[in-house]
């Protein structure tokens, strides 16, 4: 999804918050992806909790890597 936008910034979210294993991926196992015009990483992770705890901590992870490129 992250690579079709052209300008602007892109902070894209995939993964398995859960409950249970999904398409081989554990509960916990997921991605964010940051776009701008100059760069583009994606950032892989193995979170644990429930999950609405995995979600927010997702959203946290996601706000952190924005501040990190802005």
């Amino acid at each position: 999804m992250a690579k079709s936008i052209k300008h602007g910034v892109v902070l894209s979210f995939t993964g398995n918050a859960g409950p249970e294993a999904m398409d081989g991926q554990p509960v916990g196992k997921v991605f964010i992806t940051y776009k701008d015009s100059r760069m583009m990483e994606t950032y892989e992770f193995d979170l644990f909790g429930g999950r609405e705890e995995i979600r927010l901590t997702c959203v946290n992870l996601g706000l952190q890597i924005l501040e990190e490129n802005l």
